[in-house]
């Protein structure tokens, strides 16, 4: 893993005159992932190292996991988008989700989104959802609404569905997450405040169990 992150930063050097490279730091009061908190509702430090050109895109993305047992969670990314239109536009992606402590948790994820006037409809597909030995679905549709171009504030609204092959070997069964935020700019600086829910229910036997998922939290994110 060590050496696929260098091999990365180093190939995102390449021609960077040429391209575009962000990045970015950020810091949130809960990591939350698909509507599930991946740090137990606690704060985390995120940061961001992209690389983009002709359509192409190769990043990094890492957040810590406020002590779990995981480590530090690393991502790594490639897609490619092509644009149909100045309105519509489609991507095809992988994502290795790669956690520095417990490598039996890493997970490849191939993806396809689609943007089509201010829409945004994601489909994820893994093979192993982290080690569960089941395959899973992701499906998220989002829409982004600009309430004061002066003051630079938005509305973003999301709706997420996860399956599962086998609810039982991961413990959970298929749910609906959502995502309510608002967000505003300030400079380099995005702020958004956000508050995300699921209807999952987790497995034990033939028992299955509401889950504690909603959060409300905030993220600051500095871009570079």
């Amino acid at each position: 893993m060590k050496k696929l992150f260098i091999g990365a930063i180093a190939l995102a050097s390449i021609g960077a005159h040429a391209s575009e490279v962000t990045t970015s730091v950020a810091a949130t009061s809960d990591y939350v992932w698909r509507g599930q908190s991946q740090t137990g509702h606690n704060a985390a430090v995120q940061g961001t190292f992209e690389y983009a050109m002709k359509g192409f895109t190769l990043g990094a993305w890492t957040s810590s996991l406020n002590g779990d047992a995981r480590g530090t969670e690393v991502d790594i990314y490639a897609s490619y988008t092509h644009a149909f239109s100045k309105v519509t536009s489609l991507s095809v992606g992988v994502t290795n989700y790669v956690y520095t402590k417990d490598s039996n948790q890493n997970t490849m994820e191939y993806s396809l989104t689609l943007d089509c006037h201010g829409y945004g409809l994601l489909a994820a597909y893994t093979d192993d959802y982290f080690n569960a030995d089941s395959s899973s679905m992701y499906f998220n549709l989002n829409k982004g609404f600009e309430l004061s171009k002066k003051h630079n504030l938005g509305l973003s609204l999301a709706l997420g569905y996860t399956t599962y092959d086998d609810e039982k070997k991961v413990g959970s069964e298929n749910y609906l997450d959502y995502k309510v935020a608002f967000t505003r700019t300030v400079g380099k600086m995005d702020y958004e405040f956000f508050y995300t829910d699921t209807d999952r229910k987790t497995l034990s036997g033939t028992t299955s169990t509401d889950t504690k998922d909603s959060a409300l939290g905030a993220m600051l994110t500095f871009n570079m």
